[in-house]
């Protein structure tokens, strides 16, 4: 979550062996100075953190040129703008029912029985498993420390048996697999609790759908409620009674209302009840029970509302409360505690003595506040000393993080999770740092304890494990949960790929070495270009910052040479080379520039106007989101723009032309030009619309004069990317927020790819033509490849599932010659219409069920709409 940069300093303590003629100079020559000890080379995390803030000439892995400077409005909240303006523009808020929806229909069509080798091919990990995604949560068996379960921000839940060597996924089932806790029932290794939802919010919908249980260890889940709380921040069982439990949520970030709270079930999640409700914009952060009495617990409330035009942090319902009837009332402790506006707080009760609680504040200015103690039951608390504690432990975004822990085996021990992890073992006289070598990643999350020395540490960048109290460090979550926004394949190197990471920068690796693959540049990372010579390389960080390499990345220079930087650009910069020309560059902020220069000159040139609406909301609702240059014609070129425009030019950028009409005014997504069809153009949008069609796939035949919608039988998810193959006719495959997609028809039907993949974002696929395979950039669990044989070896059939909102059943789908309806009400009225709006038939139903005839409906796509007391209601269907 550093605003500028996010070292991966799993390096420091990774040794990889590389085939060498698999991999590019620079990886080899860092790979080598590791291997050989030579720490100097490393950054120490706390020193880049700072130095980045201020210092545009940072020198990293031995590069003696100066990284690029930012590019204006980088902040920690640019991943979670992005995706909620992808998602949701020009709507003010995300359409979490539309969400909802279309993520349970992505859980139905990954879980629709077929027999195609599209369905049933199994996905391969590409890697990496050593760039390690954000970690919320870790739970240890308790009867056996080897076994452990530790819960994503987005990838699921993994377990290991064996102390961390190997890892497996076991929730992969589920429509969301963003953890917030995992808890084991007390002294039992098989009832396990895990709740949805990312509580660190920021921004992002990594919501959830409520509570799970497992009775085996946490290898299958049951669903126990809670969906509309969206956000699990904690979990605490009643050790003598395991059928009462408590959850803190944050409800749903993205509205005020007022399913958020402390719930509370006496049977074991059969029924809830709200707790502890503090206010429609306020969640319960924390909850801690008294060790020694379960009807006495202590709970802090936050005010946390984030939209596309909101961000509240804080307010005057950050409070701590306390309960002594096990939650039918609660009071507000004061005594000693702020009184004014605060921002997150978080809680620890001591593990053996009843009154002893620690609660870290977070400020308005979010810093930390202070670390308050009470030692009499809440009744009076004072502030700890922190006058050593790093004034920027919590780096100015202490809402992300601030979680405090007690040693269990030695409670003197106290632990604060910022940027590093800091300790205390004093009451606060003196503060030290806990990873003082920064052998791991920053942003610290949680912690489990195996001992007095050993315990394990959750962090944005993976799972470390320590058993000398800190001194040394050891990585092991050898897990997939990679976030990826962009990805290349090396021309060079086969088996090869590039790929931009959320907080881990650029690295380069594949299935080769699925564990080792290199760090080659750094901040947020986007997307990587390869030209015709394997020395070159471009990187792309936030919000425009590119940067390229002649000499095989020893040396790195910005490249930006010409782009005013006052223009507004988006956080995810669209950069590409001309299909005809390895000296021909494209990017975009909110007019398109090119250079052709290459390199060498690297100075682009603006070849448009303003390609967007204007500047009328904020600068990052209006750039230009994605640049699509024909590889039939030079002269032909398309941008798309975040604000739902595709222009056009066929001169080479002397005149352009909106071709927007008859797409949605939605986020684009993609553009794609043909790569055999001249006049040929494909668009992706994203957004969500609860109970109504919203079509993201699109295709022209006439440079974008006329758009015909070929979404087909897919579920109405965000599509992010779309590829047509070169080579084989009609083959499509569309990257969304549920997964990979293919048709083998032109868009008439769609089927999900492949096994293995759950539902998770892909944000960007490439083809790797040599290799014969699909490779998709997922956003949560790395990167993956699907054979390109298996996507042509079977015609798509299936059943389209049912939206899960409704009890109603259209079947069969894609229809026949008779199309049959149960579940709906009787008395509503229902109407048949085309793609166009056309409408076949109308009525209303009699009964709860009817059949129409449909043999003499021409092929395509149709839909059923209903209206009733329970308002419209729209399936889409597809006609044999």
């Amino acid at each position: 979550m550093c605003p500028l940069f996010d070292a991966n300093a799993k390096y420091a303590t990774t040794t990889a062996t590389v085939d060498p003629p698999k991999i590019a100079n620079f990886q080899l020559a860092m790979l080598s100075s590791l291997e050989n000890g030579n720490t100097t080379l490393m950054m120490q995390k706390k020193a880049l953190y700072y130095l980045c803030l201020v210092c545009p000439t940072l020198f990293i892995f031995g590069c003696q040129s100066p990284a690029p400077t930012p590019k204006p409005g980088t902040d920690p909240y640019g991943p979670a703008d992005n995706f909620y303006l992808q998602r949701s523009y020009p709507d003010p808020a995300f359409d979490l029912a539309g969400y909802d929806q279309a993520l349970r229909q992505a859980a139905g069509s990954m879980k629709t029985a077929a027999t195609t080798s599209i369905a049933t091919t199994p996905w391969v990990l590409e890697g990496p498993t050593n760039t390690g995604g954000r970690i919320n949560a870790i739970a240890i068996d308790p009867n056996n420390p080897n076994t452990m379960l530790q819960g994503g921000a987005s990838g699921g839940i993994f377990k290991t048996t064996d102390g961390g060597n190997s890892w497996v996924p076991v929730f992969d089932d589920q429509p969301y697999l963003a953890i917030g806790d995992i808890v084991y029932a007390p002294g039992s290794s098989q009832v396990v609790y895990a709740g949805t939802g990312d509580p660190n919010i920021g921004g992002y919908p990594f919501i959830g759908n409520g509570i799970y249980k497992s009775a085996d260890g946490g290898n299958t889940w049951t669903h126990l409620g809670l969906d509309n709380t969206r956000t699990t921040a904690r979990i605490v069982l009643d050790p003598q009674n395991p059928n009462t439990i408590y959850v803190a949520t944050m409800g749903l970030p993205m509205e005020r209302n007022n399913d958020r709270g402390l719930y509370k079930t006496t049977d074991g999640g059969i029924t809830w009840t709200q707790s502890l409700f503090v206010s429609n914009q306020t969640g319960v952060s924390d909850v801690q029970m008294d060790p020694n009495n379960s009807q006495i617990l202590y709970a802090s409330s936050w005010d946390r509302i984030r939209t596309n035009q909101e961000s509240t942090i804080s307010g005057p319902n950050g409070k701590v409360w306390k309960t002594t009837n096990g939650g039918a009332t609660w009071t507000h402790l004061t005594n000693g505690l702020p009184a004014w506006d605060v921002s997150r707080i978080n809680l620890v009760a001591h593990p053996t003595a009843s009154n002893i609680v620690y609660a870290s504040i977070i400020s308005q200015g979010l810093v930390l506040e202070n670390i308050y103690r009470t030692l009499d039951g809440g009744a009076t608390w004072a502030p700890m000393d922190v006058s050593t504690l790093d004034p920027n432990a919590l780096g100015g975004f202490g809402w992300y993080f601030g979680n405090i822990f007690l040693n269990p085996y030695n409670p003197n021990d106290l632990f604060l999770c910022g940027i590093g992890l800091h300790h205390t073992t004093d009451g606060g006289t003196t503060w030290t740092e806990a990873d003082p070598s920064w052998y791991t990643h920053a942003d610290k999350h949680d912690m489990a304890f195996l001992s007095a020395t050993s315990y394990v540490l959750a962090t944005d960048g993976g799972l470390y494990k320590t058993t000398d109290n800190g001194a040394f460090w050891t990585d092991i979550d050898a897990v997939p949960n990679s976030q990826i926004y962009r990805m290349a394949v090396d021309p060079h190197h086969p088996g090869q790929y590039a790929a931009g990471f959320q907080d881990n920068g650029t690295a380069v690796g594949g299935a080769a070495n699925v564990n080792a693959w290199a760090s080659v540049y750094w901040a947020d990372g986007f997307q990587p270009l390869y030209d015709d010579d394997p020395q070159h390389m471009v990187a792309v960080s936030q919000n425009g910052g590119l940067a390229y390499t002649t000499d095989g990345g020893f040396n790195w220079n910005g490249f930006t040479d010409g782009i005013d930087p006052n223009d507004r650009t988006n956080w995810d910069t669209p950069v590409m080379i001309s299909p005809f020309d390895n000296d021909t560059y494209y990017t975009g902020t909110y007019r398109l520039y090119k250079n052709t220069t290459g390199l060498a000159g690297h100075l682009w040139t603006p070849v448009s106007p303003d390609l967007t609406d204007g500047l009328i909301f904020a600068p990052r609702f209006h750039t230009i989101t994605t640049i699509a240059a024909s590889p039939v014609n030079a002269q032909i070129l398309y941008v798309g723009t975040s604000d739902g425009n595709v222009q056009r030019t066929t001169d080479g950028g002397t005149n352009w032309s909106n071709v927007s009409t008859g797409l949605p005014k939605r986020y684009v997504t993609s553009v794609k030009a043909s790569p055999t069809a001249l006049n040929d153009v494909f668009v992706t949008t994203s957004g969500y619309k609860y109970n109504d069609y919203l079509p993201h796939v699109f295709h022209s035949t006439n440079n974008g004069t006329n758009w015909t919608d070929i979404s087909g039988d897919l579920p109405t998810l965000a599509v992010n990317d779309i590829l047509i193959h070169p080579t084989i006719a009609d083959l499509y495959a569309v990257a969304t927020d549920g997964g990979v997609y293919a048709t083998t028809d032109a868009g008439l039907h769609w089927l999900r790819v492949g096994l293995g993949m759950p539902v998770v974002p892909v944000y960007d696929m490439e083809w790797d033509i040599p290799g014969r395979k699909l490779i998709a950039a997922t956003h949560a669990r790395s990167m993956l490849s699907f054979p390109i044989d298996s996507l042509v070896s079977g015609v798509i059939s299936h059943t389209l599932p049912i939206q899960a909102d409704r009890p109603v059943q259209l079947f069969p789908n894609p229809v026949g010659d008779w199309l049959k309806v149960t579940g709906a009400n009787t008395g509503e009225s229902w109407e048949i219409s085309t793609l166009d709006g056309k409408i076949l038939r109308t009525g209303q139903f009699a009964s709860d069920a009817m059949s129409l005839q449909a043999s003499g409906w021409a092929p395509g796509i149709y839909f059923l709409r209903m209206q009733g007391k329970q308002g419209s209601h729209c399936i889409r269907f597809v006609k044999d």
